[in-house]
C-alpha cells in the first residue's frame, strides 16, 4: 500500500528538509571564520574545522565553535534519515533510494558525533558511509524517477525533467569526487576542495532528490503511488 502523493507528509517536510541541508553551507564559512589560523578551503580537510583543542599552549590551528558544525553535519545526516522515512512510500524513489539514504544519514550523524581528534576511526567510517551511500542514494533516485515518469506525466511539470538531471549529476560528481579524495588526487582543486566538492555535491543532489518529490507531488492531485501500487 502506498500513500497517495498529495498527502504525503514528504511535501510538508520539504522546506524543513531544505533549511537543514542548505544550514550547512552557512555554519561551515562562519565556523571557517573563527578557526585559529588562517583556514584553507582548498588545503584544510573539512573535518578539521570540527577540531576545538587548540593544542597544550593553545595556538594550534582549531575552532572553538567546532561544536556548531559538528551539530550542523548532525542536522544533515538527521535530514535525510527524516526523508528517507517519508519517501519511503513513493514508488519513483524505491525501496533501494530510500535506504541509500538511511546509511547516509547514519554515517553523517556519526561523523558530526565522534570527533576527528579523539575517535578519528569512526569519524571516517561515517564520513565513508556518507559520501558513497548518499551519492548513490542520489543516482538511484533519479534513475527511478527517469525511468517511472515520463511521457504526459513528466510534461504537466516540465521542471522534473532538470531536477532529475541535475540530481543524477551530483550524485556521478559526489561519488567521483570522494574516490578521487581518497587515492591522493586533488585534480588542480587541493585537498580540500577536492573533498568539498563530494560533499557539497551529495548535499546538493539531496536538495534535487527534494524538488523530484515535489514534482512528483504536483503532476496529478490525487494519483496514488507513481510507480507503486495503489491500495
Amino acid at each position: 500500500m502506498t500513500a497517495r502523493l498529495g498527502s504525503l507528509p514528504a511535501r510538508r517536510l520539504s522546506p524543513w528538509l531544505l533549511v537543514a541541508s542548505v544550514q550547512f553551507f552557512v555554519c561551515e564559512f562562519l565556523v571557517a571564520g573563527t578557526w585559529r589560523g588562517r583556514y584553507s578551503y582548498r588545503e584544510n580537510y573539512v573535518s578539521d574545522l570540527m577540531v576545538p583543542f587548540c593544542g597544550p599552549d593553545g595556538s594550534d590551528p582549531c575552532s572553538r565553535t567546532a561544536v556548531v558544525f559538528r551539530a550542523s553535519v548532525v542536522l544533515v545526516g538527521l535530514a535525510f534519515l527524516v526523508a528517507a522515512w517519508a519517501w519511503r512510500g513513493i514508488g519513483a524513489i524505491g525501496s533501494a533510494g530510500a535506504a541509500y539514504l538511511s546509511v547516509a544519514g547514519l554515517g553523517a550523524v556519526v561523523t558530526g558525533v565522534a570527533r576527528p581528534d579523539t575517535s578519528w576511526i569512526v569519524h571516517s567510517v561515517g564520513a565513508t558511509l556518507f559520501f558513497l551511500f548518499g551519492s548513490l542514494a542520489c543516482v538511484t533516485i533519479a534513475l527511478s524517477a527517469r525511468d517511472v515518469v515520463s511521457g504526459a506525466l513528466s510534461s504537466a511539470v516540465p521542471s522534473i525533467s532538470g531536477w532529475i538531471g541535475a540530481t543524477l549529476v551530483c550524485g556521478v560528481v559526489g561519488a567521483a569526487s570522494y574516490f578521487c579524495y581518497s587515492y591522493g588526487w586533488d585534480g588542480g582543486l587541493g585537498i580540500g576542495g577536492m573533498e568539498r566538492l563530494g560533499g557539497y555535491a551529495t548535499v546538493l543532489g539531496f536538495v534535487g532528490c527534494m524538488q523530484i518529490v515535489r514534482c512528483i507531488g504536483a503532476i496529478v492531485p490525487g494519483v496514488a503511488s507513481v510507480g507503486g501500487r495503489d491500495g
